[in-house]
């Protein structure tokens, strides 16, 4: 059974540099280590930092910049691998390469939870054929149905996209998913019957995904990075589903440090009590005596007058 460890600690404690250390001592010992990153830019950062310290290590990345068809880049590139070396790839690639070449000889490490759940709703009231034919559903339960794919070439073409056909580029990303066996996927019911026969008058179809709780069962262990990592959705998904995480001791303690100490310096004030934020909201009209405002322009004012002549930075999402 694959082992699940966990590093957990603050922004700027140092968890990248310190698993790209551990990485680097792995790979020199022999050892294969895999690192995702969530991001292109993270993997070239990480890249360079490598080639300047540790100029003679096997370090390798792969991702969609590097190459056009990633999943087959990495079934072939795990396939000659021998020796001990560092491979970069994107959260993308890992949560959706569906061959991975004597897995129990990579170590993985995940640098930031990964997404384990996803949706996405399509409106195809006059292109849904396109779709269709590549899809097709098992029983659930009385509510959803479990989408499996349909005609496999049909889906394997639309997931590839050699062409760079820009219809099937819509549909890709769930030809990957749904392709690579990783995900339990599914769709409403009743909104899948209007779908699949025509009758439908605004082609819609809803699809929700979830990550299989084996996905990354077979490497050698696994290692997920996060600040706040027990409260993340990954985690509680992994380890509801009989994975038990435990804490990574070595890249732990190359951290500078594991909890901010001043926490006690600080005061927040929250402008309203009610979690569901949204731009309505923030646009929504208040009256106040003879004047309408909305609740964005109270919390201005509220901010200035709680700061008051004292300087401030406003950061805006």
């Amino acid at each position: 059974m694959t082992t699940y460890y966990g590093v957990s600690a603050p922004l700027g404690s140092g968890k990248t540099t310190a698993a790209n250390g551990f990485a680097a001592y792995g790979a020199q010992a022999g050892e294969k280590i895999v690192i995702a990153q969530p991001s292109i830019r993270l993997i070239d950062q990480s890249i360079q930092q490598f080639r300047e310290s540790r100029p003679n290590l096997a370090v390798h990345s792969i991702h969609g910049e590097s190459c056009h068809n990633v999943a087959r880049e990495i079934t072939g590139h795990t396939t000659s691998a021998s020796g001990g070396e560092v491979l970069f790839i994107t959260h993308t690639a890992l949560m959706q390469c569906p061959h991975w070449d004597r897995r129990k000889e990579w170590h993985l490490i995940i640098d930031e939870a990964p997404q384990v759940f996803w949706h996405t709703e399509y409106a195809l009231p006059a292109n849904y054929g396109v779709l269709l034919p590549a899809l097709n559903i098992e029983p659930y339960n009385i509510r959803y149905s479990k989408l499996v794919p349909g005609d496999m070439v049909l889906l394997e073409q639309i997931a590839e996209n050699r062409g760079h056909d820009q219809v099937y580029k819509l549909f890709q990303e769930l030809a990957r998913k749904l392709a690579s066996y990783k995900w339990d996927m599914f769709v409403l019911n009743e909104q899948w019957e209007r779908f699949q026969t025509g009758l439908v008058t605004d082609g819609r179809l809803l699809v929700f995904r979830l990550a299989d709780p084996l996905i990354f069962n077979g490497f050698s262990d696994v290692t997920m990075m996060s600040a706040n990592l027990e409260r993340t959705v990954a985690y509680q998904h992994f380890v509801q589903h009989g994975h038990p995480i435990t804490p990574h001791k070595n890249i732990t303690n190359k951290l500078r440090f594991t909890k901010h100490d001043n926490g006690d310096l600080l005061t927040i004030h929250y402008a309203i009590e009610d979690a569901n934020w949204s731009k309505r909201k923030q646009n929504g009209k208040v009256d106040l005596g003879d004047e309408i405002w909305t609740v964005n322009d109270l919390i201005v004012m509220g901010t200035l007058d709680l700061f008051d002549n004292d300087e401030f930075v406003w950061l805006a999402n």
